[in-house]
């Protein structure tokens, strides 16, 4: 009876150690993965100079086949290339990038109607149905 007792002396406290050393190494790793540097994505230099020019002009219509003619390539050419590296068509990371004006825009004292005249919402009920759908 002593013996049994003697043997499972100290089992918890074993149990313990294993447990806060994994605990332990699941934080280190955590810790590891969160300093990876995440490189950003590398676009061809079309994508790049589309990007920023969309940046630029987003208070403005923005057409694809506008955009196209301001590049110097095909409309068909710069659509495909945009889905292709971006993952996004470009009317879809226009409307997001206009979105994420008008929700930072939105923090502001400004008018509902000077926010969608800022990030180039054609009218007051597009911009509304844009933001409630996003």
């Amino acid at each position: 009876m002593l013996k049994k007792k003697t043997e499972k002396f100290g089992e918890d406290l074993k149990q313990l150690a294993a447990f806060i050393n994994l605990m332990v190494d699941l934080n280190l790793k955590q810790q590891a993965f969160e300093k990876q540097v995440v490189t950003p994505p590398r676009y061809s230099t079309l994508i790049q100079d589309v990007l920023q020019f969309i940046q630029q002009n987003l208070d403005k219509p923005l057409l694809n086949e506008e955009l196209a003619q301001y590049h110097f390539v095909s409309t068909r050419h710069l659509t495909r290339a945009f889905k292709q590296e971006t993952g996004f068509t470009l009317h879809q990371y226009i409307l997001k990038r206009r979105l994420l004006k008008a929700h930072e825009l939105l923090k502001t004292e400004w008018s509902i109607t000077e926010i969608f005249n800022q990030c180039g919402f054609i009218n007051h009920s597009h911009f509304i149905k844009a933001y409630k759908k996003e």
